[in-house]
């Protein structure tokens, strides 16, 4: 199912009530996934630390006029 736009649909729709609630969302993700890293990153996500195997993930709303 990758390609077809479906998880930036669902990750859109997310952002937007995180921003529209003034929240942030943290995510963690296996560091070898390069489609959901870079998906992440393209939605302005950004890496905040790394563990064992996952890098983990943070978008603000408070940055949201940046993207």
């Amino acid at each position: 199912m990758r390609g077809r736009g479906i998880g930036t649909a669902i990750m859109q729709a997310i952002v937007e009530e995180a921003r529209q609630g003034t929240r942030q969302i943290r995510l963690k993700v296996m560091s070898g996934n390069a489609a959901a890293l870079r998906l992440y990153l393209r939605l302005g996500f950004e890496p905040v630390g790394t563990i064992p195997f996952y890098t983990e993930l943070v978008w603000s709303a408070d940055r949201s006029h940046e993207e």
